[in-house]
């Protein structure tokens, strides 16, 4: 009998949000850039990569949340999606990150028995 490959996929999300930290000029010049590494590490880990470039229709989320905050809140509204369209493994890594490593998350880190947070905010 044959065993399944897991299915292991990469987002991201990217929209513009002007008067953020100074960083939409920068995510302007080095767009493609960003996604050539993020889609370069996808392929060395066998993974696929989506880039999410708009907000999901949220009805659930309060109307004076900030746009800041409603694209933070679609980072799960689009785990959820990905998980529902048959990813066994999902990493998602902020637009403004660039792997630097060879080694591949989702075997470093077994996710199967828990969930890898790295934040960079206390």
């Amino acid at each position: 009998m044959k065993k399944n490959k897991t299915k292991r996929c990469v987002y991201s999300i990217y929209v513009p949000l002007q008067k953020y930290r100074n960083k939409h000029g920068a995510f302007q010049a080095y767009y493609s850039k960003i996604i050539t590494a993020h889609k370069k590490y996808a392929n060395l880990i066998n993974a696929d990569y989506v880039l999410f470039e708009k907000l999901p229709e949220m009805d659930q989320i309060p109307s004076n949340v900030s746009y800041y905050d409603k694209i933070n809140f679609s980072k799960y509204y689009y785990a959820e999606e990905l998980c529902q369209t048959n990813y066994d493994e999902i990493l998602y890594i902020d637009f403004d990150v660039i792997p630097n490593t060879k080694d591949n998350f989702f075997t470093v880190f077994n996710v199967n028995e828990y969930v890898a947070v790295k934040s960079t905010i206390p």
